[in-house]
């Protein structure tokens, strides 16, 4: 607790001599030595009593207070000296904000452990780590969700090209790019496909649709997709283009 001292206290005062810088020194600063006679600062202790008093305050905060380590100080010094600033024991003791995060976003669980383990390193205070964390985590979400939402709208796009370009035999002509392009690139392709978004670019269903086209008289060709078999149709029919959600 910070005490302080105030020359205008109701306190009886002693008659002494005025000091150098005009303000009247009590007379128990006549014990002093000289260089310390005009001490400004002492003028304001009306007493030897006070002057202790402020002294042991002052001490007693000290003692409280948590002190930088000298640059010889051992690890243990070290480490008491962070856990006095608040820095937890273990890694795993940080508590961090429930951040909602989108379904498909991998990654996650893995990414905090790392963070958990970096930020203790780091020593960073429970709550700065916390802040640090919530920053990350957020923008994560921000940016999966707008690359999800790129995703569905260049999607649409392809759709919507595709179905001008090739008008009622959009069904089919999907159906057999698609059909080609696992034939002969397997489930690895199809995944391929779906995972990297390049399944809903038209020039791609374009360029397996030509070869679906160039062996059309192969029937293996138009025979399953491999997976669960049924594509998925909108609400007119149409089948969908793949695209991962």
């Amino acid at each position: 607790m910070e005490t302080t001292h105030d020359t205008d206290l109701n306190i009886t005062e002693t008659e002494g001599e005025p000091t150098a810088a005009g303000g009247e020194r009590p007379a128990w600063m006549a014990q002093l030595p000289d260089d310390l006679k005009d001490s400004g600062t002492l003028t304001g202790f009306q007493s030897i009593g006070d002057l202790g008093r402020a002294y042991l305050d002052a001490r007693g905060e000290l003692d409280e207070s948590v002190r930088m380590p000298e640059e010889e100080a051992t690890e243990e010094e070290k480490t008491e000296f962070w856990r006095g600033l608040g820095v937890p024991e273990e890694a795993g003791y940080y508590e961090f904000d429930d951040i909602s995060m989108p379904e498909g976003l991998e990654g996650v669980d893995e990414f905090e452990d790392a963070f958990r383990d970096m930020a203790h390193r780091a020593g960073l205070l429970d709550a700065q780590a916390r802040d640090v964390h919530r920053f990350f985590m957020e923008s994560f979400r921000d940016a999966y969700e707008a690359e999800q939402q790129a995703r569905r709208e260049g999607h649409d796009q392809a759709v919507g090209e595709l179905q001008r370009e090739w008008g009622t035999g959009y069904e089919r002509n999907v159906e057999l790019a698609l059909r080609a392009a696992h034939r002969f690139g397997g489930d690895a392709m199809t995944q391929w496909l779906e995972e990297t978004g390049a399944g809903d670019l038209p020039e791609v269903i374009r360029a397996w649709h030509a070869v679906g086209e160039a062996i059309a008289d192969d029937t293996t060709v138009m025979g399953s997709t491999g997976g669960s078999g049924e594509r998925e149709r909108m609400g007119d029919g149409t089948p969908v283009l793949p695209m991962k959600t």
